[in-house]
């Protein structure tokens, strides 16, 4: 059974242990000098050992407190910078001189308007071959050629006219009947209602002056008339027209009597109603013709065939039944075979389509000896003779 320590017994032993560092303590202090180094003897304390469980120290460890997290600010984000592009340098722009004020226009004085003279009632000189006449009222009437040739135009003007004033013109054939009007471009004038114009209205320019012109291709020979009404009056005038003389005597009758007229390596027979001077017109044309297409194609035509031309679709009809061909509804034909081969056509057309179908028919005769008596399809001979109208 363990005994207590006492007090004192405690005290005792610190006591000893003090004493024994200040003992040790000296002797430290003391070891510069040569005396030799004295062990002190520890005097032995028996000192009882405290059994007892010392009681728990308790060690106050401070708790940090935990400071609050500053809120972090967010990071500025730098926006995207587009990638720089190079931008081509400009030459330098010239600069251009400064402009030259432009002279202003010196303002030309207008004149006051001056009123149209009246034109002078005295024509000027009429060119020869030419008809005049006084109408009256300083009015004057040119006719030329001074001798109509039926077939052939003839050409009008009046002078003296007021200015801009309204006249009508009407043509009489020689068997009292109002003419139709054809242009110099052979086209017929109409009425409202279709029908074929037989009046015609026109004006005279500023200078009173009128010219217009009587186209005469289907005009037969005889006395024809013209009615004028101008400036609220009317005047009637008549002139003739006369047929071209020709040396042909010989005739023929081929379902009518037709008057045969030579030309150059070939023959012209024309009935009656055609005029002569339209057979010397296409005479002409067809001798043409033929040299021209001698130099386009660079061959040699041949002789030009014999032509019979009858004044109307009667007559044509009396003419084509000789033949022995059916007329229909064509104004014209060309035949290889037969007694009297040729080229048959009417002609109380206009001159363009009268010379038109000629040429087209006398192509028909050009293709016909190219072929060496083969026969061509119609297509064929028909779209060449249209090519060379």
């Amino acid at each position: 059974m363990s005994m207590p320590l006492r007090r004192g017994t405690l005290t005792v032993a610190f006591s000893a242990a003090a004493a024994l560092l200040l003992a040790l303590a000296a002797c430290t202090q003391s070891g510069g000098q040569n005396t030799p180094p004295t062990v002190p003897v520890a005097a032995t304390i028996p000192v009882a050992a405290d059994t007892r469980t010392p009681p728990p120290t308790v060690v106050m460890v401070p708790t940090s407190t935990s400071l609050p997290t500053a809120a972090a600010k967010p990071t500025p984000t730098l926006a995207a910078t587009s990638t720089p592009v190079a931008t081509e340098t400009p030459d330098p722009t010239a600069t251009p001189p400064p402009p030259t004020a432009t002279p202003q226009p010196t303002a030309t004085p207008i004149p006051p308007p001056t009123a149209t003279p009246r034109p002078t009632a005295t024509p000027t000189t009429p060119q020869p071959d030419t008809t005049r006449l006084d109408l009256g009222a300083g009015v004057f009437l040119s006719v030329s050629p001074e001798a109509a040739i039926a077939g052939r135009d003839v050409s009008f003007s009046l002078s003296g006219l007021p200015p801009w004033d309204r006249v009508t013109i009407t043509f009489i054939d020689p068997q009292g009947v109002p003419a139709s009007w054809i242009t110099d471009e052979d086209v017929r004038v109409l009425e409202q209602d279709g029908s074929e114009a037989t009046t015609i209205v026109m004006y005279p320019a500023a200078s009173g002056v009128l010219d217009w012109k009587r186209y005469g291709a289907q005009d037969e020979t005889g006395a024809w008339s013209m009615d004028i009404d101008v400036a609220g009056g009317s005047v009637s005038i008549t002139y003739t027209m006369h047929s071209l003389k020709l040396s042909d005597v010989e005739t023929v009758s081929l379902g009518t009597l037709l008057t045969r007229h030579p030309a150059p390596g070939f023959d012209i027979y024309y009935s009656d109603l055609v005029p002569a001077a339209l057979v010397v017109d296409l005479q002409e044309h067809l001798s043409d013709t033929a040299l021209l297409l001698e130099r386009r194609t660079q061959t040699e035509m041949g002789q030009i065939p014999d032509v019979y031309l009858a004044g109307n679709r009667e007559l044509m009809t009396m003419v084509s039944s000789v033949t022995g061909i059916d007329l229909g509804l064509k104004d014209g034909y060309y035949i290889n075979f037969g007694q009297r081969p040729g080229i048959f056509m009417r002609t109380d057309l206009t001159g363009t389509e009268v010379r038109r179908l000629l040429t087209h028919e006398y192509i028909h005769h050009i293709f016909d000896g190219l072929a060496n008596e083969r026969t061509l399809p119609a297509w064929l001979t028909e779209g060449l003779s249209k090519y060379y109208e």
